[in-house]
Parts: C-alpha cells; sequence; structure tokens
C-alpha cells in the first residue's frame, strides 16, 4: 500500500510469501453510467472507461452497489487511473451514503498512469466506496477498479 505522504517512491506493501494461503483474487467493478454514479465531473464512458473532467473542487466517484466481503472484515482496492496533474487521490468508505473524513484515506500519486491502492476495514458487512479521483481542476481516465477481500 502506497504510504500517505506527497511523494510518490515507488515501493509498496506485498503479502508474497507471507502466509501458505493463496493470494486473493479481485473482483472487478464494472465501469458504466449504471455502476459509477458521479458528481463533479463532465463524464465520457467510453470502451469500458470513464474519461472525466472537472467542473469544480470536489469531483468524485462512487461504486453503484455496496461492497462486500463476508466473512472477511478488511478490503483492498486498485484503482487505475490516468492523470493530467499530480495530487491527491482519496476514499471513502461508509454504511450510508453520508461519506466522513474519519472514514477516508488519502494517497499522493504524479500524474500519468498510476494505481492508487487503499486498504480499510469494512464497517459491519457491506460498505459504500467513494472514490475522489483529484483534489482540483483538471483531467482523468478511470481504466479499472479491482476490489481484494483480505484475510486478517
Amino acid at each position: 500500500i502506497h504510504p500517505q505522504w506527497p511523494t510518490y517512491p515507488g515501493w509498496y506493501i506485498s503479502g508474497e510469501g507471507l502466509h501458505a494461503n493463496p493470494p486473493p483474487v479481485p473482483m472487478e467493478i464494472k465501469i458504466s453510467p449504471e455502476t459509477i454514479p458521479y458528481s463533479g465531473i463532465q463524464a465520457n464512458f467510453s470502451g469500458g472507461n470513464l474519461e472525466m473532467a472537472s467542473t469544480g473542487d470536489d469531483p468524485y466517484v462512487v461504486l453503484g452497489d455496496q461492497i462486500s466481503c463476508a466473512p472477511h472484515s478488511h478490503v483492498g482496492l486498485n484503482v487505475y487511473l490516468s492523470r493530467k496533474d499530480e495530487g491527491w487521490v482519496q476514499l471513502f468508505w461508509s454504511e450510508s451514503m453520508d461519506f466522513k473524513e474519519d472514514h477516508s484515506l488519502r494517497r499522493w500519486y504524479p500524474s500519468g498512469e498510476i494505481k492508487a491502492q487503499f486498504a480499510f476495514p469494512l464497517l459491519n458487512d457491506r460498505s459504500n466506496i467513494r472514490i475522489d479521483p483529484m483534489d482540483n481542476i483538471g483531467s482523468a481516465v478511470l481504466k479499472k477498479i479491482e476490489i481484494y477481500c483480505l484475510a486478517e
């Protein structure tokens, strides 16, 4: 998981060799107008990607369905983006659609092709997910979202 610093050191935590269990298999989220509601952006869905142009200082997308990883209590997300500018990517999780800062993580990423990585505890059995792909005026392309149910 990339650190929460305004730099991009290029390292991450890997679970290889730590457990005898096989690595978790990702669930991929389909990117379409039906599955990815959004706000603060002009959007164009094309070829399984979401092309975004920010119209304000708080652009975000929401996963249309809650995620569940029962019986696991933690979730990992990989968010594949291409961004014009460097900056923060923020992820929120909530039992309702009321997203608060105390259930969020922010990571700094460079411009260009990135894989934003987050891991967090589920709230009960399910969580709603909101992703802020940029923190200001700019453009980005959301290419893929993978969800991993993480064992403790």
